[in-house]
């Protein structure tokens, strides 16, 4: 009987033994898990706060942004990492949209001219619908870095044009243009090789480039 006794004392206590060595674990885990909460709500601070120097470098900020990066740190200070993280990816997000709607609005503007433009290739018009379709889906500096190359090119673009028997600026701006009104526009193209706007030699070679529209 005593015997049997010791032996249920041992088991007694290899199983308490085996407990209380084991009772640390959830802890530890717990440990782990917030250090990796408070480890991604710097980071979701660190990234809004980056996100609002680059848009601050060009756009206004929305006014809820900075109060919204204040209390994410905030929440970080009191232990609250989710609502920090949420916070801060929420003041990011902000960020972002200013710095995108800055550059739609200067695309748009630039695509608007591009759009009343006459002379454009169906290439250059095919870009033009790209650069539509980028302001469409906000993804704002694409299109206006898009925009931009866009109306260099058509800008400096020009090819060239061999005056035809009977050729007028008048008719050229016609067949080029859409409208004789605007003969100046190749006039001005072309100062260095007419002397005579109302002189034309057949054979004579004119530049003819895209006009922006104002």
């Amino acid at each position: 009987m005593k015997r049997n006794v010791s032996l249920s004392s041992i088991f007694s206590l290899v199983l308490l033994a085996a407990l209380t060595a084991g009772a640390p674990a959830p802890a530890l885990a717990q440990a782990g898990a917030a250090q990796a909460d408070a480890a991604q709500a710097d980071a979701a601070i660190h990234a809004a706060v980056q996100a609002m120097a680059r848009t601050n470098k060009q756009a206004q900020l929305w006014k809820n942004t900075g109060k919204l990066v204040k209390k994410a740190k905030a929440a970080r200070k009191a232990g609250d990492f989710a609502k920090a993280s949420k916070l801060a990816k929420e003041a990011e997000m902000q960020a972002q949209l200013a710095y995108s709607q800055f550059f739609e609005g200067k695309a748009r503007f630039t695509a608007d001219r591009l759009h009343r433009a006459v002379g454009l290739t169906p290439a250059q018009r095919e870009q033009l619908k790209a650069i539509d379709a980028l302001s469409r889906r906000h993804e704002g500096y694409k299109a206006y870095e898009m925009a931009e190359r866009l109306k260099a090119e058509v800008v400096k673009g020009h090819r060239v044009y061999r005056v035809q028997p009977g050729d007028t600026l008048g008719k050229i701006a016609a067949r080029e243009y859409g409208s004789a009104q605007y003969w100046r526009e190749i006039y001005r193209q072309n100062r260095a090789r007419i002397s005579d706007p109302n002189v034309l030699r057949p054979g004579q070679k004119l530049l003819i480039g895209a006009k922006l529209a104002d």
